[in-house]
């Protein structure tokens, strides 16, 4: 077990044993590089442009490509048409808040599986329980540090089986 942590710490994203066949050694070799490409799409639904944009910024540099949404209303028609690997809500949104619209997400048999990230400037915990409540994965208060944004972001696809 040591050797494994040893490697571990090292960066290593497998360890193999010496006596593998070609054929398994090939798998896993082809499991690590698909589960270190950078994720696919993350759809952002907040009725603030300014956050959309540096969202949008941050997360295109890291090659993730970007769906943002600023009229909740068309959320599940965006939702059907771009396929998002992720989606990142806001809670208050003039027609719909976030927290309703991942209810509705959580009901759906097909995206239930999806991962929810909020983002939001609410300090109150009785409104983290609601996120939580809803089906959330993950939140983020504003202001936030940009790596942690993309670390969480990149990670919560990666662990997440395709929709």
């Amino acid at each position: 077990m040591s050797d494994r942590i040893k490697i571990a710490k090292l960066g290593a994203s497998a360890y193999l044993t010496k006596q593998l066949p070609a054929a398994q050694v090939i798998d896993i070799v082809l499991d690590i590089w698909r589960k270190n490409q950078i994720p696919g799409t993350v759809m952002i639904v907040d009725d603030d442009l300014p956050t959309l944009e540096v969202i949008k910024h941050i997360l295109t540099q890291w090659g993730i490509k970007v769906v943002t949404l600023n009229d909740e209303r068309y959320f599940w028609k965006t939702l059907e048409d771009t396929a998002p690997d992720l989606l990142i809500l806001d809670i208050e949104m003039p027609h719909f808040n976030g927290i309703d619209l991942c209810k509705v997400i959580r009901n759906d048999p097909h995206w239930s599986g999806i991962p929810v990230v909020f983002i939001t400037a609410h300090k109150d915990p009785n409104i983290h329980n609601q996120i939580f409540a809803a089906g959330a994965d993950d939140y983020l208060s504003k202001p936030f540090k940009y790596s942690e944004l993309v670390t969480r972001i990149i990670n919560r696809i990666k662990r997440t089986p395709s929709i």
